[in-house]
């Protein structure tokens, strides 16, 4: 998966340890263009 990795650097620094999926998701978005806060 291409958003893991932009994903768990929103982890932790974004959004200071919530839960991975949500992480996932929102990787997944900024790379379509979305900004997902």
């Amino acid at each position: 998966m291409p958003g893991r990795a932009p994903a768990k650097k929103i982890l932790n620094s974004d959004k200071n340890n919530v839960t991975l999926p949500l992480s996932d998701l929102n990787g997944n978005l900024r790379e379509k263009g979305f900004e997902a806060r």
